[in-house]
């Protein structure tokens, strides 16, 4: 029990709900097991991996992985949110770094970019579908390396922080949506809602930053899954 949060949205009497929380509680017990985890170098554990499998086309990731990670709390939070913002603004559809990949055929809709992470570990991650892997591969490098050589304009940053702005209060509509979004604030310690006063704190500064460490080419991987011969 000391390891779970309980979050509860929607129309139900308070009193009578943890009433019924409490008669099903056990009583904690705290054991004395031991967290062992394997020593891990700070690199990726290989440049350029390839597989064959039962696809009909082609799949391309290209990752970059965080040499350490920061912990629990605010830290996380405004980690999470200035690799998501500097991964939005050279990759997203509406950016122009994508719109050049687009109109020259080297991506396509399939190409899609998230960033995760946990207290000591995180990775942004580029995937889509091609005939042609390598040419993807050197197009998203490329933009990326004029991304982190320019930076972001001003009218970029705040068009992506409006839009995750909106994101967010969009992904809070209903009940089930806004108890997971608070149970996910508990549980990696920052305050619920934190995202937006850190949106609206972010500095243009900050993500360019941000992109430039998260982007560092001794820390990318790729991986190539190919059709069956």
């Amino acid at each position: 029990p000391q390891n779970m949060v309980l979050s509860l949205a929607g129309d139900f009497d308070l009193e009578q709900t943890m009433q019924k929380v409490d008669s099903l509680m056990l009583p904690a017990n705290p054991g004395a097991a031991k967290k062992i985890y394997p020593l891990e170098e700070g690199q990726p554990a290989a440049d350029w991996l390839e597989e064959e499998f039962n696809v009909s086309r082609p799949h391309v990731w290209i990752g970059w992985r965080d040499a350490q990670g920061v912990g629990l709390g605010p830290a996380l939070l405004e980690r999470w949110l200035l690799s998501s913002l500097a991964i939005d603004l050279v990759l997203d559809h509406s950016s122009t770094y994508h719109e050049d990949l687009y109109q020259r055929k080297i991506v396509d809709d399939s190409l899609s970019a998230h960033f995760s992470c946990d207290s000591d570990w995180g990775y942004a991650c580029v995937q889509g579908v091609s005939d042609k892997p390598q040419e993807v591969v050197s197009g998203v490098r490329e933009a990326i390396a004029r991304f982190c050589l320019d930076g972001p304009s001003v009218e970029d940053f705040e068009r992506v922080r409006s839009a995750s702005w909106g994101s967010v209060i969009s992904g809070i509509q209903t009940p089930a949506a806004l108890a997971g979004s608070v149970l996910n604030s508990l549980l990696q310690e920052y305050s619920p809602f934190g995202i937006l006063d850190a949106l609206q704190n972010v500095t243009l500064e900050q993500v360019a930053e941000r992109g430039r460490q998260l982007f560092d080419p001794a820390q990318s991987s790729v991986a190539i899954i190919k059709p069956q011969s």
